[in-house]
């Protein structure tokens, strides 16, 4: 039986018809109501408030040291395809990746991104092969604004942007970047001349320049544990 329950019962024994008696019979009716009220299933306890986590972003897909997809699968680990394209591209097998053989592998994926031939590579042109390469990783997926750096050129639009404009976020003139990571776009960091365009010449001096960064012996050659640096901690 419930405090209300109890305060009913000693009322209804009561027999006085004083004041006294009405106020006390006001005064355990009360209590028994603000008893009650705790046992309604209404008034549970609840806990602290429960966080909800987000899950945490994907990770860009591996690329080459040019900048092509290795693997379309979503949040795939760098270094197995990283050591697939390694072992493809040692065409001569001698466990090591020299210059001639990474820059003729970044020639024949020059020309499978310039689709009209002209010999430059716009931002509508890599969207293009990004979408068909990886969708699920560059479809419609929003970047971070890229931080221009020496050398280095952010993915933009085909034209130059008027004076003080950037591409809104999102757009899809506008991409994530991929390879490494928080770092320029792979591609259109070639653009060293700034004119929206990467050319043969650009995009091959920019793999060599990978290449010398990552080349810690010194010996014009990467072999596979140089090459892993290329690969952001997992």
């Amino acid at each position: 039986m419930c405090r209300f329950d109890r305060g009913v019962f000693l009322i209804m024994t009561i027999r006085s018809s004083t004041v006294a008696g009405a106020l006390l019979a006001g005064f355990l009716t009360l209590g028994g109501l603000t008893a009650c009220g705790g046992d309604s299933p209404s008034s549970t306890r609840h806990g602290p408030p429960r966080t909800v986590l987000s899950p945490p972003p994907l990770r860009p897909p591996p690329v080459s040291l040019a900048g092509e997809v290795l693997d379309s699968t979503p949040d795939v680990a760098c270094w197995p395809a990283t050591h697939a394209w390694f072992k493809a591209t040692d065409t001569n097998g001698n466990g090591k990746l020299e210059l001639p053989e990474i820059q003729a592998d970044s020639a024949r994926f020059f020309a499978r991104i310039d689709a009209n031939g002209d010999h430059a590579l716009t931002s509508s042109e890599l969207t293009a092969y990004r979408e068909a390469a990886a969708p699920s990783a560059y479809r419609d997926q929003p970047a971070p604004p890229a931080r221009r750096s020496a050398g280095d050129s952010p993915m933009t639009a085909d034209q130059p942007p008027s004076p003080g404009s950037a591409p809104p976020p999102g757009s899809r003139t506008e991409r994530r970047d991929s390879g490494l990571l928080a770092q320029p776009d792979p591609v259109m960091a070639a653009d060293t001349n700034l004119d929206f365009r990467v050319t043969p010449e650009e995009l091959a001096d920019r793999v060599k320049s990978r290449v010398a960064k990552l080349d810690t012996n010194q010996d014009g050659a990467l072999d596979s544990a140089e090459l892993a640096a290329y690969c952001p901690p997992e």
